[in-house]
């Protein structure tokens, strides 16, 4: 959920991380092949907002493995070598499996993330916020997301169409504001 979390401030995909230590001889010879072994390359790295940094930010690295792929001695050795480049980073490190992350939930954070893709989600901010206690007061658990959001756009003093309304809750998911459920089918 790194896309949608309001406290992830980049997330990177397929991400190599070089050690200059380790690449001091491939830096005075750019003609030698850097062996795959000396570039961990990670599914993805987050930097979030993380207060008890010094810098005020923390990284998480991780990779995106099906569950039956843990046991190979292949995948548990790049986990720690990659793991043990993380600990003196202080980068946090994990593993996300299928069991987390369902398709569905994969499918409803896309379709959020592409609502808002042409969008100026900054501009959003405030009309979200001011929404999003009408959105909470609707959304009961029985109601769908679509019927939850004909309704505040009915509600509202500002004659808001159901589209305006869906754009102003995924920002809302995104800015914090709202949570939803993201294993159930949205729409």
């Amino acid at each position: 959920d790194a896309i949608l979390d309001p406290q992830v401030l980049d997330v990177r995909e397929q991400y190599p991380m070089l050690d200059p230590s380790k690449l001091h001889r491939y830096r005075e010879d750019p003609a030698l092949p850097i062996p795959r072994s000396r570039v961990p390359t990670f599914d993805v790295v987050t930097t979030r907002l993380d207060p008890d940094a010094a810098s005020g930010v923390g990284y998480q690295a991780g990779y995106v493995k099906y569950v039956h792929e843990l046991g190979q001695p292949k995948v548990g050795r790049r986990i720690d070598r990659d793991l043990a480049f993380c600990q003196p980073l202080n980068w946090a490190f994990r593993v996300f499996t299928e069991r987390e992350y369902s398709d569905q939930r994969a499918k409803n954070a896309r379709a959020i993330v592409r609502r808002l893709r042409t969008q100026d989600i900054n501009g959003l901010r405030n009309a979200a916020l001011d929404i999003a206690p009408v959105i909470r007061h609707y959304a009961d658990g029985q109601r769908t997301l679509e019927h939850v959001i004909t309704l505040a756009a009915a509600k509202t003093n500002k004659k808001l169409t159901p589209l305006i309304v869906l754009d102003l809750v995924a920002a809302g998911v995104l800015f914090g504001y709202l949570r939803i459920d993201l294993d159930r089918k949205l729409w």
